[in-house]
């Protein structure tokens, strides 16, 4: 059993909703030297049980019992995404840290809420869009702040995989908009958007297009949109969830070069996964003979950038 670490005592913590994503925080939670998941809440019996038996922790059908117990110092929130901001605000209110799945909420007036109740209790909210922490964009970050590759101009974002039916059918609540807010915009592309505004800056004007090509279903498995940014960059960017996982675009061309991350199959597991910079000539070679009016392509001088950082500790 563990009796704290070298940061002090151990934060004690629990797990609301344990079922898919849930399962995880779990088992992270678990393995932190600098926590004991003291309990964890569900509305399903038998996941419940299991996941109290195989963590050692005090089980709670009720997720109020365990909030208002005062046995807890923080909660992560891990369910149907209609449920988190009333959820993060009670938490909060009842002393708890947040560490809150995404989407921080349905609505922006709801976003706004869990923002303003951490700020007024003091609590520290963490919303679940942990790729900012990765090697690959902090590395992308620092390369566009040390001018690399001078303004950015325009990016190309790509991001697909599959899901079947059973995506669905198992999680009725991601069907339709009322419960999920939203389909592979909301619950897959936002982590990239939300990176995408951290490296690049907020956005101004957006022209999006979002249908569902695939599934029985409300909310969309494809969306495609154009990005201005503040500052002038242009973005395209395009997801979908009703294909294969395959080749993925992920650049961003400035004034004097561009960087790219070739293919990348995860940004969780980037072990193998690449950052690329390419810087642009300075001058235009000669146009080939018999062609008027037209100059030659600046050269485009490729190098891999060491990432910045050690791999990630998540495990499949």
């Amino acid at each position: 059993m563990k009796s704290g670490s070298e940061h002090g005592p151990l934060l004690r913590h629990g797990v609301i909703g344990v079922g898919g994503i849930g399962g995880v925080h779990c088992r992270i939670a678990s393995e932190s030297p600098d926590v004991t998941l003291t309990g964890v809440a569900d509305k399903d019996p038998d996941r419940l049980a299991g996941a109290a038996k195989q963590y050692g922790a005090e089980p709670f059908a009720d997720w109020r019992e365990m909030v208002s117990s005062g046995r807890f110092d923080s909660v992560a929130i891990a369910t149907p995404s209609l449920l988190h901001a009333s959820m993060a605000i009670e938490c909060m209110e009842a002393g708890l840290h947040v560490f809150l799945e995404k989407p921080i909420a349905l609505t922006l007036a709801d976003a706004d809420r869990v923002v303003e109740t951490a700020r007024a209790k003091r609590r520290v909210l963490t919303v679940g869009h942990q790729y900012r922490v990765h090697r690959l964009h902090r590395t992308t970050k620092k390369l566009i702040e040390e001018g690399a590759i001078g303004r950015p101009r325009q990016i190309l974002w790509t991001w697909a995989q599959s899901r079947d039916e059973e995506y669905y059918s198992h999680y009725p609540w991601r069907q339709n908009w009322k419960d999920a807010g939203g389909g592979v915009t909301m619950h897959s592309l936002s982590h990239d958007l939300n990176v995408l505004t951290w490296l690049i800056g907020a956005p101004v004007e957006v022209s999006a297009l979002a249908v569902n090509q695939k599934q029985d279903a409300e909310t969309e498995d494809f969306m495609s949109a154009s990005v201005l940014f503040e500052g002038g960059a242009v973005a395209t960017i395009t997801a979908c969830v009703n294909r294969p996982q395959s080749h993925v675009v992920r650049q961003i061309a400035g004034e004097r070069g561009m960087i790219e991350i070739p293919d990348t199959q995860s940004l969780t597991f980037d072990h193998k996964d690449r950052v690329m910079l390419g810087r642009f000539d300075t001058h235009a070679p000669p146009a080939p003979d018999g062609i008027g009016g037209l100059t030659g392509q600046p050269r485009v001088h490729w190098s891999r950038v060491p990432l910045e950082g050690d791999p990630p500790k998540w495990k499949k």
